[in-house]
Parts: C-alpha cells; structure tokens; sequence
C-alpha cells in the first residue's frame, strides 16, 4: 500500500464559483482524478451524512464541497458515479438526511442517484486475525473507487 497524497487548498467562503476552484486546485495538487481513477471504474463518492441537518450547522458535508467534486467528475467525463453514505443507524433514513443538507438538489444538477445503502455483502477474510468475516455495505462493495468528502472538524 503506497502512501496517501492530501492536498489542503484553503477556502474562506461557501461560494459555489470559488469552492468548484478550490476543489480542482486540491484534486490537481493530489495528482488529478485519473491519476487514481479509470474513467470506466464505478465511483463512489461518500459524502459525511451524520444526520439531518440544515448545511449552516456544519454538520454534514456542505453541499458546495459535494457538488465541486462532482462537477469535477463530470468534467472529466466520468459518468458511473453514486453518492451516499450510511450512518450506522438502522433507524436512520440516510436517503432523507441527504434532502435535508442539500446534497440530493446538488445530486440531481449532475445526474447522480443516491447509490443502495440497504443491502449488505458478507465478506470472508479467512487471513484475518481478529474477525474472519465482514459484513459491508453493497455500494461500498461494489464500488471501484470511494471519494470521501468528509466534513474537516
């Protein structure tokens, strides 16, 4: 496993102009999406769904940093992309916490679906030394490439 490559551009407002900037300044700095990603790979990008709030409570990822990272997918001609993440809660509609951070609207403008976070894998990993068995979400399992845009706190 090679070492991970992080850019960190700043930004001082949620400007959707200025954050697309910042976003493909960080991701040419990181080396560029084909760098890391085939354009024919199914891509995941994992935003930070916590749980429903408005985006002025910082909470979620803000739906402008989503959004830049997938105006820089779409740029580049990557068309497998879904988004979505699941919060450990049963009981959470993930689905529903993403409308109400604005990151479903953001979703749409780029054509990109909520990706299926309620079916589970089982995974074996007879090698393993603590646990032999995983059970892992299907899209997370599915996917080629997972861009996390987590929420820097």
């Amino acid at each position: 496993m090679g070492k991970s490559i992080v850019a960190l551009v700043p930004c001082n407002k949620y400007d959707e102009e200025l954050v697309n900037e910042k976003v493909k300044q960080a991701i040419d700095l990181a080396g560029g999406l084909s760098s890391c990603i085939g354009k024919d790979e199914k891509v995941l990008v994992k935003p930070n769904l916590l749980f429903a709030s408005a985006p002025s409570k910082a909470i979620t990822t803000h739906p402008s940093v989503f959004g830049g990272v997938l105006k820089c997918l779409k740029d580049e001609g990557y068309i497998n992309i879904t988004y979505g993440d699941s919060n450990g809660k049963p009981i959470t509609d993930v689905e529903k916490t993403a409308i109400e951070a604005g990151l479903e609207t953001v979703a749409k403008k780029y054509g990109v679906p909520f990706g299926d976070f309620k079916t589970a894998v089982n995974v074996e990993y007879p090698q393993g030394k603590t646990a032999k068995k995983f059970i892992i979400n299907k899209e997370v399992y599915d996917a080629d490439a997972i861009i996390s845009v987590c929420k820097m706190k």
